[in-house]
């Protein structure tokens, strides 16, 4: 069979180790939450979907038999708990989603240049860690400077687009989450968009916020 230089397969091929060319490697993922706390709380969608199936099949099937009103039953029943399900998942916020909230606050403040959000949402010891900084860490005043002078809309990185790509959290004891983020952010500064990996560390203050005491880019692309 002749050799087709440009079949789809072969382009596939190519996009395919442009892509991993491009990416960047993940560090070591973080503990999984237990499957009750995921599915009750922060992603109800599968049981929700069973449960309606359910009260739908028990319907018909009941109906078909001629016991409509045994059928209407058990799937008003069904949807009742499912409506049960909702309200729960919208009630409870869980430490991961909280860490989330605040990751997208963090990242988002730096994106934008507003060292004076970065600076709230940093406890006053916190430190910032990367291939660059010195071994103590950046400090929170250093780096919400920084981030105001580089990253305004005027500044020499300014970002123009950014995505989170990726996104982990554990809760641990003490009131405190782990989070492994990964992020990819367009500059006009770059002629190819910048993905990295960051640990943050949050604490749960005094009034239950989560802030952050501590970041570490543990990989950035191009850079480290």
């Amino acid at each position: 069979m002749p050799f087709t230089p440009h079949s789809p397969f072969t382009l596939a091929q190519q996009l395919g180790n442009l892509n991993q060319v491009l990416d960047i490697p993940s560090p070591p993922p973080l503990p999984q939450p237990p499957a009750l706390e995921r599915y009750l709380f922060e992603q109800p969608w599968m049981p929700l979907a069973a449960l309606i199936l359910v009260g739908l099949v028990c319907f018909f099937a009941l109906n078909h038999r001629g016991q409509a009103r045994k059928g209407g039953v058990v799937a008003g029943v069904c949807l009742v708990f499912a409506g049960g399900l909702v309200a729960l998942a919208t009630l409870v916020e869980t430490p991961r989603e909280r860490a989330r909230a605040a990751t997208d606050m963090l990242i988002g403040a730096v994106a934008t240049g507003d060292g004076d959000t970065l600076r709230r949402e940093l406890t006053p010891d916190a430190r910032v860690f990367h291939a660059r900084a010195p071994a103590a860490g950046v400090s929170r005043d250093d780096i919400a400077d920084f981030v105001s002078r580089y990253f305004a809309p005027t500044g020499m990185y300014r970002v123009s687009d950014r995505k989170i790509e990726q996104f982990q959290a554990a809760a641990l004891e003490g009131g405190r989450v782990q989070v492994l983020v990964k992020v990819r952010v367009t500059s006009p500064a770059a002629q190819l968009p910048v993905r990295a990996w960051l640990r943050l560390d949050f604490m749960t203050d005094e009034t239950k916020s989560l802030r952050c005491t501590g970041i570490e880019a543990v990989h950035i692309q191009w850079v480290n």
